[in-house]
């Protein structure tokens, strides 16, 4: 879904299935390759429908501060940013509320 260290596009909301989210420490400086996204310690599992997974790209310049992996039959919508500038721009409320 998204690696660590990389420039977060948008966020992702798990609809169904399971995703893992993993850390690695080396990733702080520049993003994971294939065989180190496989070494990395798994933090969370997560298989709560509506959860979102990658919030950081609702915020300019954020990175992505893990890498996220659909583990299980996962459906993950994203919503990139220019839609989630529209939608905030449009309804305050549910910009207000995405901040808290």
């Amino acid at each position: 879904m998204f690696t660590q260290g990389e420039q977060a596009s948008g966020i992702d909301i798990l609809a169904s299935g399971r995703t893992a989210m993993c850390f690695s420490p080396e990733a702080t400086t520049k993003p994971l390759d294939d065989d180190q996204v496989e070494d990395s310690a798994s933090l969370r599992l997560v298989q709560k429908a509506g959860y979102i997974v990658g919030w950081a790209g609702a915020y300019d310049g954020f990175l992505n501060d893990c890498t996220a992996v659909a583990t299980r039959n996962a459906v993950v919508y994203h919503v990139g940013k220019d839609s989630l500038d529209k939608l905030f721009t449009d309804d305050s409320t549910l910009a207000f509320n995405f901040a808290k």
